[in-house]
């Protein structure tokens, strides 16, 4: 612990306010970068239910192709 005077705390505030205005741009840089990570993602959102869609019909048409190899119809 130690004893700090009023003209003392005036510094130790100063430096410590010049640290964070120093690191201002920074900060900025990575809030813009998120920023834009979220706005894509945003974006993104729209193809999710077309993207399921292709999806499921994949799956339905790998399905019945399985179907066929595996099981062929019986000769009549």
């Amino acid at each position: 612990m130690s004893v700090v005077d009023v003209d003392g705390l005036r510094g130790v505030v100063d430096v410590t306010l010049e640290r964070r205005r120093e690191a201002i741009p920074m900060v900025e840089e990575i809030i813009a970068e998120h920023a834009e990570r979220f706005h894509h993602w945003y974006q993104s959102r729209v193809a999710v239910p077309v993207i399921s869609s292709l999806v499921q019909r994949a799956e339905t048409l790998r399905e019945r192709e399985l179907e066929r190899l595996l099981c062929p119809a019986a000769p009549t």
